[in-house]
């Protein structure tokens, strides 16, 4: 069964996630998390919300962030990522991440501690871009790569 028809039938959902975009919240091959399925409720600024998109590849399932409700859809975005998605739609949304359960400790997305962090890491957009940015040139410019990890201790 897949996860998608897995969330239909049974309402929710625990799996451990794959990928980077959302880290630093939410770490690969480590944490579990738990998504409810959609409830037809308007998803909020700051929820993670687990949606599905087709892309040349088929069908996907992505974990982002909303970023800003809009009044036919979402703007959505990962935390490790500076691309806003777009166009993303009630229909699209199957769930909301509800726990994460990092290593048996399990983290409440109703928690003050994680709105948060939700609403901090989302402020601090505009820096963490030009950083992400920086670190992309960085990457692939020899000379600055060496001075980038330099300036990590790597070198």
């Amino acid at each position: 069964m897949h996860l998608e028809q897995y969330l239909k039938t049974y309402g929710s959902i625990i799996w451990r996630i794959r990928g980077t975009s959302m880290l630093p919240l939410l770490r690969q091959n480590t944490d579990l998390v738990t998504v409810i399925a959609n409830d037809g409720s308007r998803y909020r600024k700051y929820d993670i919300v687990l949606y599905s998109i087709t892309a040349e590849t088929g069908r996907r399932l992505i974990l982002h962030r909303v970023v800003k409700v809009l009044p036919d859809s979402y703007v959505i975005r990962g935390d490790n990522c500076y691309i806003n998605e777009t166009g993303i739609t009630d229909q699209d949304i199957l769930g909301r991440l509800t726990e994460i359960d990092r290593k048996g400790h399990i983290r409440s997305a109703d928690d003050i501690s994680f709105k948060a962090y939700a609403v901090i890491w989302t402020a601090i957009f505009p820096l963490r871009k030009i950083v992400m940015k920086a670190r992309q040139k960085a990457s692939k410019n020899p000379s600055l790569k060496r001075f980038y990890r330099r300036l990590k201790g790597r070198d």
